[in-house]
């Protein structure tokens, strides 16, 4: 009789009737952070891992957020760069090169990680979100770009006691881009004016800040 209810049980759970006990709680943060998160600022290490599992390139910085549609990114190590975007533009300042780079934002936002930062759009027509195992003390979803003509094949988002923690970027070249969050401080006051930009005098500007 014991083992004709350990068959059933077994069996119960290979078909799905039984769910993880995870099951529900990584969407549920996900949704929590796109609906509830306004601002968001914590510093970032971030690191490309090539085909064959090796570390290509290591970077750190800070990241601020403000919904909707603002994001910068600080590179600070090993080069200093600035990345800021809005709804209409996207600003590149590499501090080396003593470049500026101005770029138009489309509809195409929609298709990129950035929607998921950036709380523009719907999750659900941009993406198929799927809920993965908890690995790393974290709480995991994967999103799937719906448009096959995205320029990434899956993001994975990590999080940790309700923050979102990691995020982990498959390009089409089968490269990965893992970026960790620490010290997040989340719907806090910005420092005045970090998402206004003005290039410096001496470097070159490549597109129109108008």
């Amino acid at each position: 009789m014991r083992l004709k209810m350990k068959l059933i049980a077994l069996f119960v759970a290979a078909t799905g009737l039984i769910q993880p006990l995870w099951a529900g709680e990584a969407r549920d943060q996900l949704d929590n952070f796109y609906k509830n998160m306004h601002t968001l600022q914590a510093d970032f290490d971030q690191k490309l891992i090539s085909v064959k599992g090796e570390v290509q390139q290591q970077v750190s910085g800070k990241v601020y957020l403000q919904r909707p549609g603002l994001f910068r990114w600080d590179y600070s190590a090993p080069y200093e760069q600035m990345i800021m975007a809005d709804s209409q533009k996207l600003t590149i300042y590499d501090v080396d090169l003593e470049q500026v780079t101005i770029r138009t934002i489309d509809q195409t936002l929609g298709q990129t990680p950035a929607v998921v930062l950036s709380g523009e759009g719907d999750l659900d027509e941009s993406f198929n979100i799927i809920e993965l195992e908890p690995k790393d003390n974290r709480l995991w979803v994967a999103l799937t770009p719906r448009n096959k003509e995205a320029n990434f094949v899956r993001m994975k988002l990590g999080f940790h006691n309700s923050e979102l923690s990691q995020m982990a970027l498959e390009d089409t070249f089968g490269q990965n881009t893992i970026i960790t969050l620490n010290n997040i401080q989340r719907n806090k006051v910005l420092p005045h004016g970090i998402f206004e930009f003005k290039a410096p005098a001496g470097v070159d500007v490549i597109g129109d800040l108008d």
